[in-house]
């Protein structure tokens, strides 16, 4: 059987929270944001290894972090790239001599702490069966409507929007081929996410529903909303 391994992304820098620290490692109800995602993973039955791609700096803080919440499926921390897309590509080519070709990558953002085991299983078979999932969220707002330069503006079917979130899952041989290709044509990897690469790339997208719930914690009322959700779940 394939290996299944979680690769969580935890490079980025932005400080929209008022806290003067990266979202994914400020506090909330006393313990970091990327906490709560790496103990999902810790806990899912089918996850054989936990990767951190992690922002320059903070290595040995995550170090601390899984020694002290017994996160014992880390197996990695990479460092991370300038973009998301040069992070991913970073783990991609770690992984390289640690996964066989049909194993498969789980990509988590580290400030989405409300992923679930649910939503992570999901993610799995939807990989198994189709080679790749990326989840999202249905639009539930009720109207759409699009800017446009001919039209004024026009209206957009909110049923066919897709808010993109993650997890998102890939055979490793997909992942792998990917990146080659696009640094054979010196692809510039100024994309967020990996879901990205592959969209510029021509690559099939798989999408597999998420829920509204599984918020990113970006600004001060993420984290408010966050921690009253952890009451409220409790």
């Amino acid at each position: 059987t394939e290996k299944v391994v979680a690769v969580i992304l935890a490079g980025g820098s932005s400080t929209r929270n008022h806290q003067n620290t990266p979202n994914q490692f400020v506090n909330a109800n006393n313990k970091p944001i990327i906490l709560y995602t790496m103990e999902t993973y810790q806990r899912h039955p089918a996850i054989g290894a936990i990767y951190v791609v992690s922002l320059s700096g903070w290595e040995g803080i995550i170090s601390a972090y899984a020694k002290q919440y017994n996160i014992t499926k880390l197996a990695g921390i990479i460092p991370a790239g300038t973009t998301g897309a040069l992070s991913v590509k970073a783990s991609v080519e770690w992984l390289s001599s640690h996964l066989s070709f049909h194993d498969i990558v789980i990509f988590q953002e580290s400030t989405r702490p409300m992923v679930t085991e649910e939503m992570i299983s999901k993610t799995i078979q939807c990989t198994r069966e189709h080679g790749s999932a990326i989840t999202y969220e249905p639009m539930d707002e009720y109207l759409q409507f699009l800017e446009n330069d001919t039209y004024g503006v026009e209206y957009i079917d909110r049923s066919k929007i897709l808010s993109i979130q993650s997890p998102e899952g890939y055979i490793y041989r997909k992942l792998y081929k990917t990146i080659i290709d696009a640094t054979k044509i010196q692809h510039a990897f100024d994309e967020t996410c990996c879901a990205m690469i592959m969209y510029n790339l021509g690559k099939k997208l798989v999408f597999c529903e998420g829920n509204r719930y599984n918020i990113k914690i970006v600004r001060e009322e993420d984290l408010i909303m966050f921690e009253s959700l952890l009451v409220y779940n409790n």
